[in-house]
Formats: structure tokens, C-alpha cells, sequence
């Protein structure tokens, strides 16, 4: 008896995993997962977005949010500071967050999945509460009641969405493991078999 061994050609599944793996490496770069990604990127444009003039000007922030003129008081320019700062603070962290495996010499995967988990949650947590207060409390600016938001609207359901793909996609870098999917299934499209002859 000799044992040989004879590749095979790929299989179906093992090329619709070939895809899958391409299309999370485009996602998953620098050695950090999509959404170490994610929350690089978006924290910084969140940061950036809460230090220009347009939103820590109170009554220009009003109008591109609202589509109405409104002069503000200078106890709404200072509640408006104070969001903004936060809002700018909050999503810092989340980029140091976002930057630790690169920081920290022996950060695991699985403290980086449950950070990255634990950040996601709570945004998206919180953005029920907001989309309950922009929708449930009244609001009148000038006398005229406001019933919708759409620039946050559309900004949230952007985010939102870019985050759940990212979690979508997210592996670690370390151990190739999914965040959300579990382990990757483990197919070789060259397996090797032992024939007798």
C-alpha cells in the first residue's frame, strides 16, 4: 500500500469563504479589526465634528439641525459647549479604546472583543434614548413646533448602520476569530486525502 495524496479542486463552500475572507480583510487593516476600525475613524470625525464652528456656534448649530433661525441665549450657548465638549470627550475615549491593541504590548482578543462590544452597546444604548427624546418630547423654537430631526436622523441611521456592518465583519486580528459570528469554519479548499492504491 502507498499513500499518496491528491489535491482536489475547491469546492463551493470553501470559494464562498475565499470571498467572505476577501471582503472582511478589505475591512479588517492594520492589524485591528473593523470595528477597532470603525471607532478609529468615526470617533475622530465625531471629535472633529464637535470643535468646529458650526456646532459650538449655538445658534448656527440650531439652524442646520432645525432648518430654523434661532438666536440663542447665552445660557444655550453654554449648554451647547457643554455637549459638544462631551460629545467630543465621549468619542476620544472611544478611539483610545479603539487603539489599544496597538498601545498595549499584551492586550488579548478577548479584552479587545469585550471592549469593543462593551462601546458599541452603549452607543447603541443611548441612541435609543435620543431617538425616544427627538421624537416623544415637544420642542418649539421661535413658536414653531418641531416635529423631526432629520439631519440627526439621518446622521444616526448613517452610524448606526456602519457599525452593525462592522461588527458584521469584525475578526481578531490575533486569532481570526469573528466578534459576532463565532469561529470561522475551518475549510481547506486543498484538503488532503490519503487514497490506497
Amino acid at each position: 500500500l502507498i499513500a499518496r495524496s491528491t489535491p482536489h479542486p475547491p469546492t463551493k463552500q470553501a470559494a464562498n469563504l475565499g470571498e467572505t475572507e476577501s471582503s472582511r480583510a478589505m475591512i479588517n487593516a492594520f492589524g485591528l479589526g473593523a470595528l477597532n476600525i470603525y471607532w478609529i475613524v468615526g470617533g475622530m470625525i465625531f471629535v472633529l465634528l464637535n470643535v468646529t464652528p458650526l456646532s459650538l456656534d449655538c445658534s448656527a448649530s440650531m439652524e442646520s439641525f432645525f432648518s430654523l433661525p434661532h438666536e440663542c441665549t447665552s445660557l444655550e450657548f453654554w449648554l451647547n459647549y457643554m455637549w459638544c465638549f462631551a460629545i467630543a470627550g465621549w468619542s476620544g475615549t472611544c478611539v483610545v479604546l479603539a487603539l489599544l491593541p496597538k498601545l498595549v504590548k499584551d492586550y488579548t482578543p478577548a479584552a479587545n472583543k469585550a471592549v469593543m462590544l462593551t462601546v458599541s452597546g452603549v452607543f447603541l444604548g443611548f441612541q435609543l434614548f435620543f431617538g425616544y427624546a427627538t421624537v416623544a418630547l415637544p420642542l418649539k423654537i421661535e413658536g414653531t413646533a418641531i416635529k423631526s430631526m432629520p439631519t440627526y436622523h439621518y446622521m444616526m441611521a448613517a452610524w448606526i448602520i456602519c457599525l452593525l456592518l462592522a461588527g458584521f465583519f469584525h475578526k481578531e486580528p490575533a486569532n481570526g476569530k469573528g466578534l459576532l459570528s463565532g469561529d470561522p469554519p475551518d475549510i481547506n479548499p486543498y484538503w488532503q486525502h490519503s487514497d490506497s492504491a
